[in-house]
């Protein structure tokens, strides 16, 4: 009976409008609003109501397939179903650390933005889009090494034909009229030499 229920296609589709529910939740939950208010005690009962589901989830599949040792169909097998147990372990740390005021204790709240991670093991095409991501990061690496060498050339070069160029000698303050700093060629230690300022050219 319970074998049918956790394979049962009903089931899967209670779980992700949970996973649905859960994530609408966590979009609206908003750490200004008044704890004592009626909105915020919904948003804490449908945070606890899923966690719940999650948690029945996980001892239902450990009950019918086994923890780890009962198989390839074992829970703890499948790379979805750590990520599950995972994100719910998290979940209910979170929901734990509400009550408590200490700093370290309000980081463990913000796990559960990871409750959406649930789509992954949920549906095939996000599982599939996530490992081909993955499978692109070293190649996007490599792109990024290749990019970060062009802009740093190019960054050698524009320094050394564009230096001092949108500056100018500001010599209107001291006492070398006779110098003219748009004709004679001027570099910054130069100018502040002279006593003159280094502006930007406007």
């Amino acid at each position: 009976m319970l074998f049918r229920v956790a394979e049962s296609k009903v089931f899967e589709y209670f779980i992700i409008l949970m996973i649905t529910i859960s994530a609408v939740q966590l979009a609206l939950d908003n750490p200004l609003n008044d704890p004592n208010s009626r909105y915020a005690y919904i948003i804490n009962y449908i945070d606890l109501a899923t966690t719940g589901v999650f948690v029945a989830e996980i001892f239902l599949k450990i009950f019918v397939y086994g923890l780890i040792i009962n198989g390839e169909f074992s829970y703890l097998q499948s790379s979805a179903n750590q990520l599950d147990l995972l994100v719910t372990v998290l979940s209910v740390v979170s929901l734990t650390s509400q009550g408590v005021q200490m700093g370290m204790f309000k980081v463990f709240r913000m796990f559960k933005v990871l409750r959406n991670l649930k789509f992954i093991s949920r549906i095939p095409s996000f599982a599939i889009a996530i490992e081909a991501l993955m499978n692109a990061v070293t190649n996007v690496f490599s792109v990024l090494i290749i990019s970060v060498l062009f802009f740093m050339i190019f960054g050698v070069v524009g320094v050394n034909y564009f230096k001092g160029l949108f500056f100018t000698c500001d010599l209107s303050m001291t006492t070398w009229p006779q110098v003219n700093p748009y004709t004679e060629p001027f570099s910054k230690w130069k100018c502040l030499s002279y006593g003159g300022e280094w502006t930007l050219v406007p």
